[in-house]
């Protein structure tokens, strides 16, 4: 190979590795965490979880848009 080829060959590679790592370091979608009484999970950034526990269930909304449920989660408290 020539002098010339094996420069281009160089920067193709170099070029090469560099838009991968920056391609491997996209960010993800944004994440709030919710965390009460035993229990905790993360939310996409836009929604909003309310807490509509009794004394008898816990109860989590995720909504989006102005209270429009998107999940409801709801399970019996046990005596520990």
């Amino acid at each position: 190979m020539t002098s010339n080829k094996q420069l281009i060959v160089a920067i193709g590679m170099t070029l090469s590795f560099f838009t991968v790592s920056v391609c491997a370091q996209g960010s993800g979608p944004k994440l709030n965490r919710f965390s009460t009484e035993g229990i905790s999970f993360e939310y996409p950034a836009g929604y909003s979880v309310s807490d509509e526990s009794t004394t008898e269930t816990q109860e989590f909304i995720i909504s989006r848009c102005a209270r429009r449920e998107i999940l409801t989660h709801k399970a019996l408290r046990t005596a520990s």
